[in-house]
C-alpha cells in the first residue's frame, strides 16, 4: 500500500496537468481576419505563450510604433488570427504554424494582424479588402524596418494565398508601398534640421505647397524645435506625441526643405471635437444601426450619413 499510494497521486497529477494546460479560451471570434486559410475553431484553448513569439511582437511593435494593447494567446488556430471582441482586441498564434515556417513568414503574419489591431480595424464585411490592404501594408513596413529582403516579398505572397479574396497583385502593391515607406523614413531620419539638397532628391509624394486652407491652424513655437539637429529628430518627437494620442497611422510627404506628416482619416465627436474611444474612431463610412423602416433603409443606401471627420498634418 505503500508504494501505490505515491504512484496513484503522481498518475492523477498528471492528468491534471493537460487541463490545467488547456484552458478553454472563451470569446467571440466573428470579427476576426485569418493570415490564410478559412477555417477556425468554434472552440478555442489557450496554451503556454513561446518566448520566440513573444520577442517577434516585441519587435514589431518597437518597429512599427504600434501599442501592444492586445492580448496574445497561443491556441489551436490555423495560423495567426487579429479578434475584436466587443472593445477587447486579441492576438491568436498556432505554434505549430510557428515552427513549420520560416522565420519571415511568422514574422509578416504577425505584422500583418498586429497592423489590424494598429489600424482599429473591425472586420467589417464592407470594409475587408480595404483594411486587409491596409495591414498588408504595414506589415510591409514592420519587415523593411527590421531588416527582410524587398525581393523576397513576391515568395512571401505565393506562400500565404489571402483568406478573403484579396488580389495577388494588390496585396504585392500593398506591401511593397510598406516597405517603400519605411525606407523613405529611415531617408528623413538621417536628413539634417536645415536647408539641405538632399530633400529635393527624397522620393516621397508631394504635399500640396502652400498648404491648402484648414479649419484649424497652429504654429508651434520656436523653441519647440531648438534642440533638433536632425529631421529625424522631429520625427521622433511627433511620432511619440501621436503614439500617446493613438494615432499609430501616419503618412509622409515632401515638402519644401522637410517632410509633412498626415494622421489616418479619423471620426470625432461633432458637437464637443471629442476623439471618439469606440471602433468607429477609423471607420472611413460608419454604418447605421437601426433603420425607421424600408425607405430609410433604401434612402441610406444612395444619401450619405452626416458625419465629422478630420485629419492632422504636421
Amino acid at each position: 500500500m505503500k508504494t501505490i499510494f505515491p504512484l496513484t497521486l503522481i498518475a492523477i497529477l498528471l492528468g491534471l496537468a493537460p487541463l490545467r494546460a488547456q484552458e478553454l479560451l472563451g470569446i467571440d471570434i466573428s470579427q476576426r481576419c485569418i493570415y490564410t486559410g478559412e477555417a477556425m475553431d468554434e472552440e478555442l484553448y489557450r496554451f503556454p505563450r513561446d518566448e520566440r513569439v513573444d520577442k517577434w511582437i516585441r519587435d514589431i511593435a518597437e518597429a512599427s510604433g504600434a501599442p501592444l494593447d492586445f492580448e496574445v494567446v497561443q491556441t489551436n488556430v490555423e495560423n495567426i488570427s487579429a479578434v475584436l471582441d466587443g472593445e477587447k482586441r486579441y492576438l491568436l498564434y498556432s505554434l505549430d504554424f510557428i515552427e513549420k515556417s520560416n522565420e519571415m513568414l511568422a514574422v509578416a503574419a504577425l505584422a500583418h494582424e498586429i497592423g489590424h489591431h494598429a489600424c482599429g480595424h473591425t472586420f467589417d464585411e464592407t470594409r475587408r479588402t480595404a483594411e486587409e490592404l491596409e495591414a498588408e501594408q504595414f506589415a510591409g513596413y514592420v519587415l523593411s524596418k527590421i531588416g527582410y529582403d524587398k525581393q523576397r516579398m513576391d515568395m512571401l505572397i505565393k506562400l500565404a494565398p489571402s483568406a478573403y479574396d484579396v488580389p495577388r497583385q494588390e496585396r504585392r502593391t500593398a506591401l511593397l508601398e510598406g516597405f517603400d515607406k519605411a525606407e523613405r523614413a529611415l531617408k528623413i531620419a538621417s536628413l539634417p534640421f536645415d536647408n539641405d539638397p538632399a530633400l529635393q532628391a527624397l522620393t516621397l509624394p508631394g504635399f500640396p505647397w502652400p498648404p491648402p486652407s484648414c479649419h484649424t491652424r497652429f504654429e508651434l513655437p520656436e523653441k519647440t524645435s531648438a534642440a533638433f539637429k536632425t529631421l529625424g529628430d522631429a520625427d521622433v518627437r511627433l511620432r511619440r506625441a501621436l503614439d500617446v494620442k493613438g494615432y499609430s497611422q501616419r503618412s509622409y510627404f515632401s515638402v519644401p526643405n522637410g517632410f509633412a506628416l498626415v494622421t489616418q482619416l479619423e471620426q470625432y465627436n461633432g458637437e464637443d471635437g471629442a476623439v471618439r474611444n469606440d471602433r468607429t474612431r477609423w471607420l472611413d463610412y460608419p454604418k447605421k444601426e437601426n433603420f425607421d423602416g424600408v425607405m430609410d433603409y433604401l434612402k441610406s443606401l444612395v444619401m450619405p450619413q452626416k458625419g465629422y471627420f478630420r485629419l492632422f498634418v504636421f
